[in-house]
């Protein structure tokens, strides 16, 4: 190797070092299982993190899967909500997402949501989700109950927010109904767009036209004629189509989503089971 080679390659090394010291976590910014239970196999790891990153660019929540052998004392909501704060999780200025706790310690299934989270995850889908993970969990098949997760969220997410969804915190009694119409400043704003458009493309039309207001009704009533001669109906056949109406298993049953303050303030929905 010539010696220019030798310092290119002494620079890259001491480059990758120093990021490595500055930034350690660019080489693990995309992790979101941690299994710090060792609850889950390497290929059972490595095939629900692919899972992960495909459902977090199509559905727009981040999701976070945690287990824990040590809460350091704490319940398993507190320890879910804080090591997503923690954790710096959570996407657009909202920190939308949902991590999954699987608590040995406490033996404890713990879905913290937040942001948009907070309101796919109502309070009547968190338990419909803790009732297909739990059975799992019960069974020790944990990369299952992570997969019933993810099923859930692709489900709720797909099915929106339900068209009666209100937030409630438990701490103030508040209530936050989500808006299902634009405000009416906003639909001034939307009218005035409209009316201005509106009048622009009719001016832009008269103009190339050149139109003008005048007679020009045709005399249909002198210029035309109708002679019916025969008349038959035929029978062909009859169509009879049957359609079983499916009720809405993803939402509906309330909308309805409370939530609570973690230690470090931020807003988050939640729900948990012991298995």
């Amino acid at each position: 190797m010539t010696p220019i080679k030798r310092r290119a390659v002494s620079a890259t090394v001491v480059l990758l070092f120093f990021l490595l010291l500055v930034c350690p976590w660019t080489l693990a910014s995309s992790q979101r299982v941690f299994d710090e239970a060792g609850l889950l196999t390497p290929s059972e790891i490595s095939s629900l993190e692919e899972q992960i990153a495909q459902l977090t660019g199509e559905l727009g929540l981040d999701l976070v899967v945690v287990t824990t052998e040590d809460t350091q004392g704490k319940s398993s909501r507190d320890y879910a909500d804080d090591y997503y704060d923690q954790g710096g999780f959570g996407m657009e200025e909202d920190k939308s997402g949902v991590l999954f706790l699987i608590d040995m310690d406490n033996r404890q299934a713990y879905l913290s949501t937040c942001g948009a989270g907070i309101d796919y995850f109502t309070d009547y889908r968190i338990d419909r989700t803790l009732d297909a993970i739990i059975p799992k969990l019960s069974n020790q098949d944990y990369a299952g109950a992570v997969e019933e997760f993810l099923i859930k969220t692709q489900d709720y997410v797909r099915a929106g927010v339900p068209d009666d969804a209100y937030r409630y915190d438990e701490e103030t009694g508040k209530v936050t109904k989500k808006r299902s119409f634009p405000s009416w400043q906003q639909i001034l704003l939307f009218a005035g767009i409209a009316v201005v458009v509106g009048g622009a493309a009719s001016g832009i039309v008269a103009a190339k036209y050149k139109f003008r207001y005048k007679d020009n009704t045709y005399p249909y009533q002198e210029n035309s004629r109708l002679h019916l001669t025969n008349r038959q109906d035929i029978f062909i056949r009859r169509y009879v189509t049957s359609h079983r109406i499916e009720s809405n298993s993803s939402g509906g049953h309330g909308g309805g989503s409370s939530t609570h303050s973690s230690s470090g303030g931020t807003t988050h929905g939640g729900g948990g089971r012991g298995f």
